[in-house]
């Protein structure tokens, strides 16, 4: 990032560009909503890890409330190099370039301002975030996977499995390596991104929605800014940023949570639980 800073704005200041330009920022003349939301569905996917500091927070000992400093923290940094690179590429792209394939825009940017030397070295370093980025992932969701087995929400015996030499959850981290691998030579990138994001907004989507019920409607903690009315316009601007996905992106992903619907719906029908609660309602009928 800081790379590709530097060598765009001394691309700029030495061809004679400005490096200020209200049309890098708005465009009356291109500028649509339809756009900027369909753009944010796509782009929500560099914005996830985040939530691996909350999915992680087993693995430390600091308080809690020093996690959500670390996530306020994440977000600003993100957004702070996320707009910078834009910015400084929409003022490129204007001047110099004309984009034939969006998936090769930045290398395309990369070799006007740096030539070879500056796209390769760049190209490795996304490599290595990749990687790092991927075990991270693969971290944080074997963890989740490991809290809903404990939960018993998925098969307790597998999902909730620890190693007892390394203390990890082995099993969860070969199965997300395994559905990682296969993802990666089979589907297509579009679909990859649409399906991660759709997770993500209808995720935080139920944690506003959890705010909610937990503050304000079980605990009677009636500060309605705080605990319902910012929810409601988090949980509102999510799944509207959601509606901007894909056609594709928004069936499977409606149709990967009908399955997972109907598989919690089954699993509390004939679980020893849901007996249990059966069978004690029906013997205080009978009393």
């Amino acid at each position: 990032m800081i790379a590709f800073v530097f060598s765009a704005s001394h691309f700029i200041i030495t061809g004679e560009l400005s490096l200020i330009s209200y049309k890098a920022i708005y465009d009356g003349d291109s500028f649509s909503i339809g756009a900027v939301i369909g753009g944010a569905a796509i782009v929500i996917v560099a914005y996830l890890g985040f939530d691996a500091i909350t999915t992680l927070a087993e693995e430390t000992n600091v308080a809690g409330n020093k996690i959500g400093l670390a996530i306020m923290f994440t977000c600003v940094i993100q957004t702070v190099f996320y707009v910078s690179v834009t910015y400084l590429a929409v003022i490129l792209v204007g001047n110099y370039l004309t984009i034939d394939n969006p998936d090769t825009a930045f290398f395309n940017i990369l070799e006007t301002i740096g030539g070879g030397f500056l796209q390769t070295f760049i190209t490795f370093t996304i490599i290595a975030s990749g990687i790092a980025s991927a075990l991270a992932s693969q971290s944080a969701s074997s963890r989740l996977l490991l809290g809903m087995g404990r939960d018993n929400v998925i098969p307790q015996k597998f999902f909730s499995y620890i190693h007892p030499k390394y203390k990890t959850p082995m099993n969860n981290i070969l199965l997300m390596s395994i559905i990682g691998v296969i993802g990666a030579v089979s589907l297509d990138l579009q679909i990859v991104s649409d399906l991660v994001a759709f997770g993500g907004l209808l995720g935080f989507a139920f944690v506003n929605i959890c705010v909610i019920n937990h503050y304000y409607l079980k605990n009677k903690q009636k500060n309605i800014v705080k605990h319902l009315i910012v929810p409601l316009i988090g949980m509102s601007v999510c799944l509207y940023i959601l509606w901007g996905l894909s056609t594709a992106g928004k069936i499977v992903g409606f149709t990967w949570m009908g399955i997972g619907v109907c598989y919690f719906a089954i699993r509390s029908m004939y679980s020893k639980e849901s007996k249990k609660l059966l069978t004690d309602i029906e013997g205080q009928n009978i009393s």
